[in-house]
């Protein structure tokens, strides 16, 4: 059976020759960087799974090194020998030979020079490397060089759930070591390897515009913005210090939810409260998702190969929580969310824009404190407080397919608002260039993109 997880990527090149009509499979070792050969054997069958499943086509699998059949010794070849004869084992029916040459294994006139007499010498439509490294250059090269693109990773092998108590963050955190480190799913052969450890923190207030060495100083800005996240900073300030505990000696570093959206103009984060509540408590716009974001929106921007720094950008972060930020010349200008992540789209359990007012009545006609009406927009609202149903967007599609009207109407209104956003962030931007969509329902539900995209003001 399979219990190493790896991964693969689907490169599509340009010289229709190589590979299924120009499709290849290339294997990535990147969570187990130097497999033994029974772990490579593993890794080259679920490359054949990937290859048949994905890109739909049965593979020829050349397991690469820097020899062909015996041209040379070393225990890398040997691996490589070895790892090809038990992938043999664990799938009989898999096309299969190894060890093969980069060149003996994609050029015919190559595999029939040296490897006479093989089934993928010159013919092979999937790869994989002995190590992350020897990889990692092969995929550069084919990407850069011959102008291929890829589509990946595309994650594989067996699932394990591992449970355990854990009362607090320092047992956590010691669980997730152990377990990098483990013989059975570990990917490290020991925690010296961790160079450094990044923490997402979600609120940094005003007092962090990009992610920071964490220290003394840092620790006590975070402490400050307590008050503006009192769910959050709080948690990620304990796994800050748990990792101090374990790595003492190993760098600790803050990414803030909120460092993108620094760079939003004043006339676009304040609210029209009077301004000595900015002054005394910081009320304001900071938005979230920030990470998301500022990743996407370049990333991108590389796919398409338009310069970043030039571009008009909509970025549409769609999941449970949702958010939605305009992007001009590489630089958050607004987005969707406040001085909370409440405020902007309607979302699973949150409810987005709300009449203030309509919270102060509900708020004394329900007789609910601060707790309650934190707990009705935050946790009762949105799909699951308009269809009653749920707050997972899969239940609701199915739910509309049934003729459910309440489902209906949250689809609809929760489509709306994204649009409205665009259409706004089109008009702030004065054009849009490119609409960019993540998050689990940004990226997953085809119905919403194209309910999204039928915006004919903006041609998209």
């Amino acid at each position: 059976g399979i219990s190493v997880v790896s991964g693969a990527f689907i490169m599509f090149i340009p010289n229709k020759q190589y590979g299924e009509n120009g499709v290849m499979v290339f294997a990535d070792c990147a969570v187990t960087p130097n497999p033994t050969a029974e772990q490579l054997a593993q890794i080259a069958v679920a490359t054949g799974q990937t290859a048949r499943i994905i890109a739909g086509y049965e593979p020829r699998i050349a397991m690469l090194s820097f020899s062909t059949k015996g041209s040379a010794k070393d225990e890398m070849v040997d691996k490589v020998v070895e790892a090809t004869r038990m992938a043999k084992e664990l799938d009989p029916s898999l096309l299969i030979d190894g060890e093969l040459q980069a060149d003996a294994a994609i050029v015919p006139s190559v595999g029939q020079s040296k490897a006479p007499g093989s089934e993928i010498a010159g013919k092979a439509t999937a790869l994989v490397f002995p190590t992350l490294e020897v990889g990692n250059i092969a995929y550069k090269l084919v990407q850069r060089l011959a102008g291929a693109e890829a589509v990946g990773p595309i994650l594989h092998g067996k699932k394990v759930i591992l449970e355990k108590d854990i009362p607090e963050h320092t047992v956590g955190i010691e669980f997730i070591l152990d377990t990098l480190v483990s013989k059975e799913y570990g990917c490290l052969s020991s925690l010296e390897e961790i160079n450094a450890v990044g923490h997402r923190v979600v609120h940094g207030g005003e007092k962090f515009n990009q992610s920071v060495l964490i220290d003394k100083a840092v620790k006590e800005k975070i402490i400050e913005c307590i008050d503006i996240a009192p769910l959050h900073n709080p948690a990620n300030l304990k796994g800050i210090d748990a990792v101090e505990k374990i790595l003492p000696n190993v760098p600790q570093v803050a990414v803030f939810d909120t460092a993108f959206h620094q760079t939003m103009p004043q006339y676009a984060y304040m609210y029209a409260l009077p301004y000595e509540l900015y002054e005394k408590y910081g009320i304001r716009r900071y938005g979230f998702h920030g990470t998301s974001h500022r990743y996407v929106s370049r990333r991108a921007c590389e796919f398409l190969n338009l310069p970043y720094e030039k571009q008009r950008i909509i970025t549409c972060h769609i999941g449970n929580g949702g958010s939605i930020t305009a992007i001009k010349d590489g630089k958050s200008v607004d987005t969707s969310m406040g001085l909370t992540p409440v405020e902007g789209l309607m979302m699973g359990t949150r409810c987005g824009d709300v009449d203030a007012g309509a919270l102060v009545f509900i708020q004394e006609k329900e007789g609910l404190d601060y707790k309650g009406v934190s707990t009705l927009i935050n946790k009762k609202s949105g799909v699951l407080g308009i269809s009653g149903i749920s707050s997972d967007m899969r239940e609701i599609e199915n739910a509309v397919a049934q003729g459910n009207e309440k489902a209906k109407l949250a689809l609809t209104m929760y489509e709306y608002r994204i649009v409205k956003y665009i259409g706004a962030y089109a008009a702030a931007l004065n054009g849009v260039d490119v609409i960019v969509f993540t998050g689990g329902v940004g990226e997953n539900q085809a119905i919403s993109r194209e309910a999204v995209c039928n915006l004919s003001l903006i041609h998209i």
